[in-house]
């Protein structure tokens, strides 16, 4: 077995999340901190609901520089840090969290990646019918993203849970009034 070295200064970063033992993340960041000469080390926080609070609140210690979240923390974790960017208020999921100097600031970064791989179909998207399939974190980051820097004419949200997609239509429905919110269960009515 290898022991990893550690050094007094070395900052730490992961990945929250459940039943993420499978994650390349560690992987990607590692050789990214290597390549760009950082003293950063990445790893896999793999936790219950029971123990998030206390490990959210254990960033702010231990060199802790921020961390990643996924599934199905995004949402959790939104009453768990000290401030929430905005955007991620508006989404109501945060996927990355910034430890300054004790103070864990939410962001939701999730919603820039979604503009950025539409935005060539920007003038297809406009006036236009949207399903979205999903209603967990990165489905709302998706939903805002789409209607805010889009303008479809319909959203139609799917998720095997009728009323987690029937909540998100009805959170983002007044945020976004020019769009039509719908939601189901049944994927055959969405195609």
């Amino acid at each position: 077995m290898k022991l990893a070295k550690f050094s007094e200064h070395q900052r730490h970063i992961g990945i929250i999340g459940q039943s993420i033992h499978h994650t390349m993340s560690p992987v990607m960041h590692t050789s990214a901190f290597k390549k760009l000469n950082l003293d950063y080390n990445y790893g896999v926080m793999d936790v219950t609901p029971e123990m998030l609070p206390n490990l959210i609140s254990s960033l702010r210690t231990l060199n802790f520089r921020g961390a990643n979240v996924t599934i199905p923390y995004k949402e959790k974790v939104v009453h768990l840090v000290d401030e929430v960017s905005e955007e991620a208020k508006m989404i109501n999921a945060v996927n990355t969290i910034v430890n300054n100097n004790g103070r864990l600031v939410g962001y939701n970064t999730d919603a820039h990646g979604v503009y950025i791989s539409l935005a060539y179909y920007a003038e297809e998207i406009k006036n236009n019918y949207v399903v979205i399939f999903g209603a967990g974190g990165a489905a709302r980051a998706t939903v805002y993203a789409v209607a805010k820097f889009f303008s479809p004419k319909r959203i139609m949200i799917v998720n095997r849970t009728l009323e987690n997609a029937t909540a998100i239509t009805e959170e983002f429905a007044p945020k976004f009034r020019l769009t039509k919110f719908f939601s189901t269960n049944d994927h055959e009515v969405a195609v």
